[in-house]
């Protein structure tokens, strides 16, 4: 039963990567994993039992981008182990805003701030 499954799940994958018309580098550079890691979980080699936590977490991430719903072929994990989340990807290039104030006009305002406490200091000091 667990080849049957194996089997239906690489097949899944790669039959749902192709109707989309994603190449395995583009699925690659998305989920930030290697080719030969994408071409592992579409090939016949997949063993289920081997995967270890991150790999499970990869078929996950790989299947909800495919929008497969993994959860029917939890039972075939080691120790019926879960594998579903409703955990989403963390977009990394989020965090890049455009600072309010640009470096360069920041410098202007510094050279402009010590050229003013100078020429008080020079003021005072008359």
């Amino acid at each position: 039963m667990t080849n049957t499954v194996k089997l239906e799940l690489h097949e899944t994958l790669k039959t749902a990567r192709k109707a989309q018309t994603l190449t395995l580098e583009m699925v690659s550079e998305r989920l930030k994993l290697t080719k030969a890691q994408i071409e592992y979980f579409e090939s016949p080699e997949l063993d289920l039992d081997a995967l270890n936590t991150f790999q499970r977490g990869y078929l996950r991430n790989y299947a909800n981008m495919l929008s497969i719903d993994i959860g029917e072929f939890e039972g075939h994990f080691p120790e019926g182990v879960s594998v579903s989340s409703d955990l989403s990807r963390v977009e990394q290039d989020e965090a890049h805003h455009k600072p309010v104030i640009s470096n360069r006009l920041m410098r202007w305002i510094m050279w402009g701030v010590i050229v003013l406490i100078v020429v008080v200091l020079i003021v005072i000091n008359q």
